[in-house]
């Protein structure tokens, strides 16, 4: 059975920094926009009947910036609680941090883009991180009904070429893709728990604690290329920081939530020097 996903939702034009940021910018959860309008405010390009506007609001969705509204043709754009910190602290996406949250955000088995996490969290995992352009095509065409070409698969490509190109964790060798390990920052380590905190919320939303089996699910570690040892050690870092405690006790052992998603990106910027 084929996965419904919008393959498409980019219209082949992969996402760029300074478009999403100016998305951001005129987030103000008031006014309604046409498409023609958004792009005359930001300096996104836009034809008549296709451009980079509608593209680029749902990258900024699927990084979990903002949420629209659609009302007669209107668009009306409203920055998440994500968005606003990040607005306020890192509007150009400068910081390292930032990117790599976006990054992990985007791939977000519900609320991120379709492609982008089922590259990350199921088909790099089935190949020990490296695969080949055209068998990593074969194993989308057989996820989505055949509807991945070298066409619409293009802008997963650039937007690690470009817009996620610093993080060093995808890259292209002789048509071999390959996922790389990012190493720990500890200066990162609210951004985990927040990543970890929304990868949690689309599978057990009703739930503080839950057990090991349960956190396999959630495929936090795998969007930052990592095993099943520096995961575990990750989430000690967060144990040791009191933001999480795992029962090890228990088999298989439990982790349960000590602070809120609001505190944890309060202080999404908070250790950085």
């Amino acid at each position: 059975m084929s996965k419904q996903v919008n393959v498409n939702f980019h219209q082949t034009f992969k996402p760029e920094c300074q478009y999403i940021s100016s998305l951001l910018d005129i987030a103000d959860d008031s006014t309604w926009r046409s498409v023609k309008d958004i792009s005359g405010i930001t300096g996104i390009p836009q034809g008549i009947s296709s451009g980079k506007v509608e593209p680029h609001i749902s990258y900024a969705e699927y990084m979990g910036l903002v949420k629209s509204e659609r009302r007669e043709k209107r668009i009306k754009l409203s920055r998440t609680n994500l968005g606003k910190i990040i607005y306020m602290e890192d509007p150009g996406f400068q910081e390292m941090l930032t990117k790599t949250l976006l990054h992990a955000m985007i791939l977000r088995q519900e609320n991120g883009a379709g492609m982008w996490s089922d590259i990350f969290e199921n088909i790099f995992p089935k190949y020990r991180n490296e695969i080949k352009k055209d068998l990593l095509i074969l194993e989308l065409n057989q996820l989505y009904d055949n509807k991945v070409t070298t066409k619409n698969i293009a802008p997963f490509f650039g937007s690690y070429n470009e817009f996620f190109s610093e993080l060093g964790i995808l890259t292209i060798q002789d048509d071999v893709v390959s996922c790389n390990s990012l190493s720990y920052d500890k200066e990162f380590i609210y951004m985990y728990a927040t990543v970890l905190w929304k990868y949690w919320e689309e599978y057990y939303p009703e739930q503080d604690e839950i057990s090991s089996i349960q956190f396999a699910e959630l495929g936090f570690g795998k969007a930052f290329g990592w095993d099943v040892k520096v995961e575990y050690e990750v989430m000690e870092h967060l144990a040791d920081r009191g933001l999480i405690r795992m029962n090890r006790q228990l088999m298989p052992y439990t982790i349960l939530k000590l602070t809120t998603e609001d505190e944890l990106i309060n202080n999404l910027y908070s250790e950085l020097c």
